[in-house]
């Protein structure tokens, strides 16, 4: 590449990068992402920006075509994750690796999987991607496609030679994961291939997916129950557009009707589902949205409410916001509300337990992810009447919600800590529970109950909901709900004793 023409592709590059740059106190998505060096910034500039002009000149010229970024990625990985076909196929035209992996061992194909990138996925099977690829967790595309119902992607897999059969370290399968979320469709297109087993049927039934489980019996040449629907079901159902969410509809999605906004009201809303390079954290996304709605009711004005979610939720983000821009806008008189939704993590090493970020790694816990006790410490400086958090995540290591360090033992005895100051916490479960989910309703089990505690199950006589009262609906609501799924979640208000906060009052109908 020459000096004029690299000279003149970082200017360019560099002006890209003001234009897009994100408020304060946010670094640039390019700093956030990568670790950028000379020439290999402006190509995963040219890839994330979509100026396929640039990107071509730039390889035209001579710039390296796989670079690698501090995680491994190459610029084809990152367009195949960004959806970006055009750009991935000038990469591979110029001599870009198909089948290239990052430290994840992620691979292109697996990366457009994940993000239900039928073109780009379409484009790589015909240049020679492998279908039997797995990443560093056992899976391959096809269950990346299945775990985010992307009916179209798993058809161009199986059509491509991709086995639904193949199951991940943990015994799961293509099948399995779309019959734990209640994806029909999926479960449909998945079925002239896919065995069956007594497992799944049972698994879709005790979730009430009466029809996926009746789909499952067909499928197995079982007779069909009495409660099973009589119509035959057809081979090839109509495509559904590809969705991070299923198509659900729960009660709580509706918060009750709007008070007057408070500006002294503040909150925080994350929600982290699908990651950079770690499992998906099921539903996530969707409770911390619903959240958001709730609070907007609960008088929240909409201009003091930070959502982060996606690959706006990185560590630096949340460093941001709770480091720099709360405290200079709350005030003494302010309340504040933290919502998290997503992945925990412990290190069996550091004993610290850590909200994930989008961009965290397992194996560095304690640079990439956001420490529990930082949490506390954060919150403990805030200058505000009233500060409350609510956690849907666990420190297992196990289940919808957490994740471990790989090759590391789980860890025992984990501890959620206890906050500084008058902040309280409402965790989604002990140290060493798991914190479950709800297929059927498309929410996290805590989020769920916490959203029927705050809509009025929760409310005393006058409607009012407070945190002790929350708290004492919530422990045995979730108890519940969590024994029909043969497990043990108890929801912890943490310390237990404190100023029982008012959350809000929802005016009482007149007689």
């Amino acid at each position: 590449m020459s000096r004029v023409a690299r000279a003149a592709a970082l200017a360019l590059a560099a002006a890209s990068l003001e234009s897009c740059a994100l408020p304060a106190p946010a670094p640039r998505a390019s700093e956030r992402a990568f670790g950028f060096y000379a020439d290999n910034a402006v190509i995963f500039e040219a890839v994330r920006k979509g100026d396929v002009a640039l990107l071509s000149r730039l390889v035209d010229d001579g710039a390296a075509v796989d670079p690698s970024d501090e995680f491994g990625d190459t610029p084809l990985i990152y367009a195949a994750m960004s959806g970006r076909a055009d750009e991935a196929r000038v990469l591979l035209s110029r001599g870009a690796r198909v089948n290239a992996r990052d430290s994840f061992r992620q691979t292109a194909l697996i990366a457009a999987a994940q993000h239900g990138a039928a073109d780009v996925v379409a484009l790589l099977l015909k240049r020679g991607a492998d279908v039997s690829a797995q990443d560093r967790f056992g899976r391959d595309a096809l269950m990346y496609a299945a775990i985010y119902d992307s009916v179209p992607v798993a058809r161009l897999l199986m059509d491509a030679g991709a086995d639904p059969n193949v199951r991940d370290p943990w015994g799961a399968t293509a099948l399995s994961f779309a019959v734990e979320h209640g994806f029909n469709a999926m479960v449909a297109a998945l079925l002239p291939r896919a065995r069956v087993t007594p497992g799944l049927i049972e698994t879709a039934k005790a979730s009430g997916q009466d029809e996926i489980a009746a789909l499952l019996r067909r499928a197995a040449g079982l007779p069909a129950l009495a409660a099973d629907a009589p119509a035959p079901v057809p081979e090839r159902l109509p495509l559904p557009q590809p969705a991070p969410l299923p198509a659900l509809y729960s009660a709580v999605d509706s918060p009750p009707q709007a008070l007057p906004p408070d500006p002294r009201r503040f909150a925080l809303v994350i929600g982290v589902e699908r990651y950079l390079r770690l499992p998906a954290a099921a539903y996530a996304a969707r409770d911390a949205e619903t959240m958001k709605n709730y609070l907007i009711a609960m008088g929240y004005p909409r201009e003091n409410i930070v959502t982060l979610s996606g690959p706006n939720a990185t560590r630096a983000l949340f460093q941001g916001y709770l480091e720099e821009w709360l405290p200079r806008n709350l005030k003494p008189d302010s309340e504040f509300f933290l919502y998290y939704a997503g992945h925990g993590a412990a290190d069996a090493l550091t004993h610290r337990s850590y909200l994930v970020p989008w961009d965290a790694d397992a194996e560095f816990l304690d640079a990439t992810a956001y420490p529990l006790d930082r949490l506390y410490a954060d919150l403990a400086r805030l200058r505000s009447r009233r500060i409350v958090a609510a956690l849907d995540a666990c420190f297992s290591g196990m289940g919808a919600r957490s994740v471990s360090p790989p090759g590391r033992p789980l860890v025992a005895g984990v501890t959620l800590g206890r906050p500084l100051g008058a902040a309280r916490v409402l965790a989604a479960a002990s140290g060493a529970q798991i914190a479950a989910v709800l297929p059927g309703e498309g929410h996290g089990l805590f989020t769920y109950y916490l959203l029927q505690g705050l809509r009025g199950g929760a409310a005393d006589a006058r409607g009012r909901v407070t945190l002790d009262g929350l708290e004492r609906f919530l422990a045995p609501a979730v108890a519940a709900a969590a024994a029909r799924q043969n497990l043990t979640q108890t929801p912890l208000l943490i310390p237990a004793a404190g100023p029982d906060e008012l959350l809000v009052r929802w005016p009482r109908p007149r007689r």
